[in-house]
């Protein structure tokens, strides 16, 4: 089974400068269904956001390609490889690329606990070649549902 979902929005930003802005926001994801447990999708999304860094909005776009299988009754495991580019609207700083990767463990303690790990990986650089990071992250959870 296959399908394609596309959800355009907007971004309602009340920026720094006390200016109300109204920019597009746009989702769109096409997934194929192997079978009742696996599931490959090849997602775009195009978005604004503020940062904590920089008085500016984050004009980006985002690519992901995910594979998810669920490996038993309670056990489930996902990969994922995202690229995107974007840039800041006010400010002279250049294009910043973002390309990684998540890992992500699922298992379900009992009907109304899940235990989750996730180890992503991610590189960050300016097409000018300065203010580039890698980011390692661990996550370790549990989530109760009511």
């Amino acid at each position: 089974k296959m399908y394609f979902i596309i959800r355009p929005g907007v971004d309602l930003i009340d920026s720094y400068g006390d200016e109300d802005l109204v920019k597009p926001n746009i989702l769109s994801s096409l997934t194929y269904e192997m079978d009742e447990n696996t599931r490959c999708v090849l997602r775009y999304e195009k978005r604004h956001d503020t940062n904590s860094y920089e008085n500016d909005i984050f004009n980006q776009w985002r690519t992901s390609l995910s594979f998810t299988h669920q490996l038993s009754k309670r056990l489930g495991f996902s990969q994922m490889l995202f690229y995107g580019k974007g840039e800041f609207i006010s400010s002279d700083t250049s294009r910043q690329q973002l390309l990684g990767s998540k890992s992500s463990g699922t298992y379900d303690i009992n009907k109304n606990l899940k235990g989750e790990l996730t180890y992503s990986r991610s590189e960050s650089d300016t097409e000018a070649g300065a203010a580039g990071y890698s980011k390692n992250t661990v996550f370790i959870g549990l989530t109760a549902a009511f």
